[in-house]
């Protein structure tokens, strides 16, 4: 038991740190403080470079995820004792160390690719899997260790549309991956005039289907982005309905999170736009979309939960 609480804690920290490591990638990005170390694993040969400015961000960035590493080791190490028993946590643990792992070296490949954008945009995708990892068995290390079993029988539409909120939503993180590392972000011009339509590259006249290919691809993301909101208000209701007839708070408080989230999303989405990509609103967004990301992986776990399962 007391092993399955300190996994807990681990994986808890270890999912507050990937946040901020995100959020801390983001910033490198937007600081253009990518290739401020030019060189890895090292930073202009030694392991600790005089930390100011881009150097200070971009290395933070690297020592941060050295920390998750570590953190993940001992994740694994702990779930070992368990594996028989636990092989949920084992098996997750050993995905979320490969994955770190994988992390480390696609980070390694950017520097020493000078920043390529399909790298990049694995990067940020293979963040938000990791992300998810850890959250469930941050989830599933406190339902074991609390001992909680739960009886109650959902609908499997519930979960099937569950299942498709999630799919929506991952691909709106890809299309967002992808805006964020081709260049995309700019693809339709700066400012509020450009927060929903495109500025046509001849004419300069906003529009809905501008005639670049990479303002296309800003303007899929905003397309999918207004689908995604609503795919997710409607897949998720189902579930909404459940929890209000069987008095569920926390699948209540989550979905309506997710919603008024959502909102914030697109109102934010539209300010990165119209204040020229500021830090402030491109990492707000960044964070926003890791909240509804948890969300969904959250009811995705309590769906889990309540076909009755415990181990």
């Amino acid at each position: 038991m007391k092993t399955l609480r300190a996994f807990y804690w681990i994986a808890l920290v270890n999912f507050l740190l990937t946040v901020c490591m995100v959020l801390l990638g983001a910033y490198v990005k937007n600081s253009g403080s990518s290739l401020a170390c030019p060189d890895w694993p090292t930073c202009f040969g030694t392991l600790m470079p005089e930390m100011k400015g881009g150097v200070a961000i971009e290395h933070s960035h690297r020592i941060l995820g050295s920390i998750l590493g570590l953190l993940t080791i001992g994740l694994t190490f702990l779930s070992f004792k368990h594996r028989s028993a636990k092989p949920t946590l084992f098996w997750g643990s050993c995905l979320a160390l490969v994955l770190v792992i994988f992390q480390g070296i696609l980070g390694g490949v950017t520097v020493l690719k000078q920043i390529s954008p399909h790298v990049s945009t694995v990067h940020l995708i293979t963040s938000q899997i990791y992300l998810a990892i850890l959250l469930w068995l941050c989830l599933k290390s406190r339902f074991e260790s609390a001992g909680i079993i739960h009886f109650n029988q959902i609908n499997p539409k519930i979960t099937k549309w569950l299942n498709i909120a999630i799919a929506i939503f991952l691909i709106q993180v890809i299309l967002g991956a992808i805006v964020r590392h081709s260049g995309a972000g700019v693809a339709c011009g700066l400012g509020w005039q450009s927060a929903l339509k495109c500025l046509n590259s001849v004419t300069g006249e906003p529009t809905w289907w501008p005639d670049t290919l990479l303002a296309k691809v800003q303007m899929k993301h905003k397309f999918w982005g207004f689908f995604t909101s609503l795919a997710l208000v409607g897949s998720t209701m189902p579930f909404l309905k459940w929890a209000k007839r069987n008095h569920v708070r926390s699948i209540r408080l989550a979905i309506v999170g997710i919603h008024i989230t959502l909102l914030l999303q697109i109102v934010v989405g539209m300010m990165a736009i119209g204040t020229s990509l500021s830090n402030h609103s491109v990492l707000t967004h960044v964070f926003l979309a890791m909240v509804i990301w948890s969300f969904l992986i959250f009811l995705r776990f309590k769906a889990h939960q309540l076909k009755g399962k415990t181990t």
